[in-house]
Formats: structure tokens, sequence, C-alpha cells
């Protein structure tokens, strides 16, 4: 991971989300019945929302990234993808994803090998050491641009 020094003290850092909960004031009720069981969903750092033109992304390889975020369980987990389905999803053709796969791969936002088995497989690691490195910049950024208003 990368070391760097934030910009904020600790107590300016800005304000977490309500906690989910299956009550009346999280996920549940946020998403009106969108979350079932067995559904799922995919946690996406603001870091990544608001830092993607920083971090060179289009919005067709945003939205393959969240699309494979939605098989990515822990660091180390690789994810092995079907083109197919990510682009029916998405409503594009299996090429432009495996093009915005390709363009990831050169970003250097995650890394491809072979499994023991012979599939390819995708490692997001690399998303998260980029994302935790502009982490600060962005946020600093967002809180420059609230004191403007």
């Amino acid at each position: 991971m990368i070391e760097h020094e934030s910009p904020f003290a600790e107590n300016q850092l800005p304000a977490s989300p309500p906690v989910p909960t299956a009550g009346g004031h999280g996920l549940l009720q946020k998403w009106q019945g969108g979350i079932r069981e067995k559904a799922g969903f995919v946690a996406v750092p603001v870091v990544l929302l608001r830092g993607q033109a920083r971090l060179g992304l289009t919005a067709t390889e945003l939205n393959v990234l969240l699309n494979l975020m939605g098989y990515w369980w822990t660091l180390d987990t690789p994810v092995f993808p079907r083109t197919n389905i990510i682009a029916k999803r998405m409503g594009v053709t299996s090429r432009t994803v495996q093009r915005a796969i390709e363009s990831l791969l050169k970003k250097k936002l995650m890394t491809r090998e072979r499994a023991k088995d012979g599939k390819r497989v995708l490692y997001l690691h690399p998303l998260a050491e980029k994302v935790a490195a502009i982490a600060d910049t962005v946020l600093w950024e967002k809180e420059v641009e609230s004191s403007d208003v």
C-alpha cells in the first residue's frame, strides 16, 4: 500500500454516512426493496466516484469496474467475469467490455493472470491501491468545493 500524509487533521475528516441497518433508516429503506436477500449489493468508495477523472476512467470503464466489483470479495480474490454477461447488463457488445478491460489493464488498475485451471482471472487490488493514493486529495478537493458555496 502506498503511504501518504493526510491534509486533514483527525477531527476535520468529512462525516461518515449512517451505518447501514435492516431497520427503518438504513440501506433497505433507502433502496425501497431494491436490495433483496441473496441479491447483494456492491460497496463503492466515494473516492472512486469523485476521483474517476483523476484515475483516467471513462464512463464505460467505470461501469465495467462496478460490475467486476460485484464479484470481488476480498483484496486478493480474483474475479473471472464473463464479458458477455457484463455486456448484456450494460447494453453494449462483448467487444466493448473487452476493450474496457484491456484499457483498465493498461492503466494498471487491475492485473490479469492465468488460474491453475487455465481461466484468465483479474485482480482488482491495484485499483484499491490507486484509490487509496488519491483519497486525501479527492476528499480535500471536495472540502474546498463545499467551503466555496
